[in-house]
């Protein structure tokens, strides 16, 4: 755990620590204090896709247990109405933005 007195931000590594063979990373929590903190944090996140050593670090906001919980329910009937039989000629996406599962024709 290490704390940033300046800006009042503190990180905790997420996860249990495995043994050598597993090299996966492990999530970073981060907690801030103020809302302007946050913004600027994700604001200057998408710059590290265009730098080489960071293209592989994503920061994601957290949203509400429940949210995920339906953001996950959401995105597995995406899943299950794709591989319906009864829905060819049909393509089912999951729009983020709006959080709502689209039925479209399937051109191809």
């Amino acid at each position: 755990e290490e704390t940033d007195e300046k800006l009042n931000i503190h990180m905790k590594r997420l996860g249990k620590i495995r043994d050598d063979l597993d090299d996966r990373p492990r999530p970073l929590l981060v907690e801030v204090e103020s809302d302007e903190i946050q913004k600027e944090i994700l604001m200057k996140a998408r710059n590290l896709m265009y730098d080489d050593d960071c293209s592989n670090i994503f920061i994601k906001k957290d949203v509400h247990f429940t949210v995920r919980r339906e953001l996950n329910r959401l995105k597995r009937r995406e899943i299950d109405e794709n591989e319906n039989p009864m829905n060819v000629g049909f393509v089912f996406k999951f729009d983020w933005k709006d959080r709502v599962l689209r039925k479209k024709w399937n051109y191809n």
